[in-house]
């Protein structure tokens, strides 16, 4: 019964470090503030530009 708890323990453990690095990655990466703004202005800008 007790390696059942420690299974059960250990298995929360790695979901809730699993959860938080998934959490960390999305504010570091995938933020609304890692996005840039679109409007018509950006747009527009980015048709007219020349092409690589």
């Amino acid at each position: 019964m007790d390696l059942l708890r420690r299974a059960k323990r250990h298995l929360a453990w790695i979901l809730i470090a699993k959860i938080g690095l998934i959490a960390l990655l999305y504010v570091l990466f995938f933020s609304p503030a890692h996005r840039p703004d679109v409007d018509a202005d950006a747009v527009g800008r980015r048709l007219e530009s020349t092409p690589r």
